[in-house]
């Protein structure tokens, strides 16, 4: 348990030097949170039932804490955190299981110590790898997510189906992909029980099975039939705006970039005689692994359909983190194994297995660090991604914008409209009555646009609001892409002219304040909208 902390610690330690921040779309729940338990609507503007999220079980616990007065960022903040050590924690107890079950059977005593060792070093890679520290902040959904999917794991391998049903549920709810490893897990699970039933010549083991899939599907089901009832929807709004309408050509090529720059950042090459291990022990936990690397390839297979993420290092990854983690650790086991066949000193294999886990720790470390230092230096943007730099600087601008609009429009912000481009962190500030996502996410109409895509590809951002249909709602502000400037001066008059033309009955009003600096040290200083002219120009702001 100590050593677990530790090594907790440590991996926190490196998240709040580089990468503690909560991102901007983790206020799209926030807003959400907030509406519920002030207005008791799981809306984003009060009134209009769009499921503008895809973390349901996470909302609400953010919901919970909203309604207890609890600082939503905070909250977020120590709930992935948590989530982070559960996660460590069960990653170790899957590998020690694994380990012990695939290579102790000739060393039932003196070998325990060596293999629990080795297990060890499975929670280590993980706080290695860039991503899993780096989305140990950020204030969304992921470890919450990847913390469900190991307890999920660790239970469906320990053939306890009870508990396997209702975690596998947690996960399905807490993020939409989680049901396509519910559907690999459980099968895995209950084609198991049958054998171990026509083995055994008795049902009595598939009854706690039935009572694990009542479980799954009494969560599940709950949430589909609210979906329906309160959204008039079976699936998220989300699913139509990022994937719905876009050809699914173009989503496998940029999901398949995607996964070439996980491979090609990671040397993962270099691993692939490390993991031979696996063969070694293969033949003791051949239905295991077998899970295993079927759950590993269909994460694969899932980012490559839906066309990666935009958000910085590699986010889409860290679920699988703690598989790949337990992998090397397994196939370290197995070297452990081979080489103690050939001699009754156990100090050798175990002398193997620490050189392997040293050399695959070393590469990891030296490849995240790489990775991670052009991130935090730069706004510039990785591999097709945002930087964590660029995603820090986004938000805590928005942030500022959202907290002086709200100081500028005191009495009357509750009661207006704003149309935005990434409805997170201003929408959430700003207290404003309704936000506008230009990028679909709470409007169905944009949602369900076909989409022809060109060069440009951000996933989540390719769907857009026109600007007619913008300019229709009549909304009091506009800071929408395209629209919104944000700089070292206001918009340059070519700017102004060309969106003032479209955009008659509006004009140009600027925010002056201490926003973030480029890669160059310098300063930002106006963040620029437009107002319908029948405002005035509110206090604070320059024309």
């Amino acid at each position: 348990m100590i050593i677990l902390l530790g090594i907790f610690f440590l991996g926190l330690l490196h998240t709040l030097h580089t990468s503690f921040f909560v991102c901007d779309d983790a206020f799209i729940s926030f807003r959400y949170a907030q509406n519920l338990a002030e207005h008791g609507q799981l809306t984003y503007n009060p009134g209009e039932a769009v499921e503008g999220f895809s973390n349901f079980s996470w909302t609400l616990l953010l919901s919970l804490m909203a309604l207890l007065q609890i600082n939503l960022s905070i909250s977020a903040l120590i709930l992935s955190a948590v989530a982070s050590l559960i996660t460590l924690g069960t990653t170790y107890l899957i590998t020690r299981d694994l380990l012990r079950n695939g290579t102790l059977t000739p060393y039932p005593v003196s070998g325990t110590r060596f293999t629990d060792f080795i297990a060890f070093s499975a929670p280590i890679f993980l706080i290695l790898w860039a991503p899993y520290t780096t989305w140990t902040a950020g204030g969304l959904e992921t470890m919450c997510f990847t913390a469900l999917f190991a307890l999920s794991l660790r239970a469906t391998l320990n053939k306890t189906p009870v508990a396997a049903g209702l975690l596998w549920g947690l996960t399905a709810i807490t993020r939409p992909e989680g049901a396509l490893f519910v559907l690999i897990a459980m099968g895995w699970l209950g084609a198991d029980i049958l054998r171990s039933c026509w083995k055994n010549k008795t049902i009595k083991t598939l009854l706690p099975f039935t009572d694990g899939v009542a479980f799954l599907v009494l969560l599940t089901g709950s949430l589909f039939l609210f979906r329906w009832y309160y959204y008039g929807e079976l699936l998220p709004n989300t699913y139509y705006a990022k994937v719905w309408g876009i050809p699914s050509s173009f989503l496998r090529l940029h999901g398949l970039s995607y996964i070439h720059g996980f491979i090609k950042t990671y040397s993962l090459v270099y691993f692939v005689p490390i993991l031979t291990g696996l063969a070694i022990i293969l033949p003791r936990l051949k239905w295991e692994l077998s899970l295993l690397l079927t759950l590993t390839i269909t994460w694969f297979v899932y980012i490559l359909s839906t066309g990666g993420d935009f958000m910085a290092m590699l986010r889409f990854f860290v679920p699988v983190l703690p598989l790949l983690a337990l992998l090397l650790a397994c196939s370290a086991g197995g070297f452990f194994l081979m080489v103690a066949r050939r001699t009754k000193n156990l100090r050798i294999p175990g002398l193997v297995a620490l050189l392997l886990c040293l050399s695959s720790g070393g590469l990891l470390l030296y490849r995240s660090l790489v990775f991670e230092r052009a991130s935090i230096r730069y706004e510039k943007r990785q591999l097709g991604m945002e930087s964590v730099r660029g995603m820090v600087h986004y938000v805590s601008d928005r942030i500022k914008v959202g907290r002086e609009l709200r100081r500028i429009f005191p009495s009357s912000i509750t009661h207006m409209s704003m149309a935005v481009g990434g409805a997170g962190a201003i929408s959430y500030e700003s207290r404003i009555g309704r936000a506008i996502d230009t990028f679909g996410l709470m409007d169905k109409t944009i949602a369900r646009k076909k989409v022809r895509p060109g060069k440009f590809y951000k996933p989540g951002h390719l769907k857009q609001a026109s600007w007619a249909s913008l300019r229709a709602q009549k909304p009091h502000i506009l800071c929408s892409p395209g629209i919104a400037t944000i700089g070292f001066s206001p918009p340059g008059a070519r700017h102004r002219k060309r969106v003032l033309a479209f955009f008659n009955e509006y004009d140009y009003f600027c925010l002056r304040l201490p926003l973030s600096s480029d890669d160059r040290g310098r300063s930002r200083t106006h963040y620029c909208c437009i107002r319908r002219k029948t405002m005035a120009t509110p206090v604070g702001a320059l024309k």
